[in-house]
């Protein structure tokens, strides 16, 4: 459980970059963030 909220927790700052990104006319984010995404970081 302590994972899976760590995991929604750092999906929702994702949301929140990418959103500001799009904002800023970055359609497309950086492959770092793909590469963070991934489970079991």
């Amino acid at each position: 459980m302590i994972r899976l909220q760590k995991y929604m927790e750092w999906i929702m700052y994702l949301w929140a970059k990418i959103s500001v990104a799009e904002q800023s006319q970055l359609l497309t984010p950086p492959p770092k963030l793909i590469i963070l995404m991934e489970p079991g970081a």
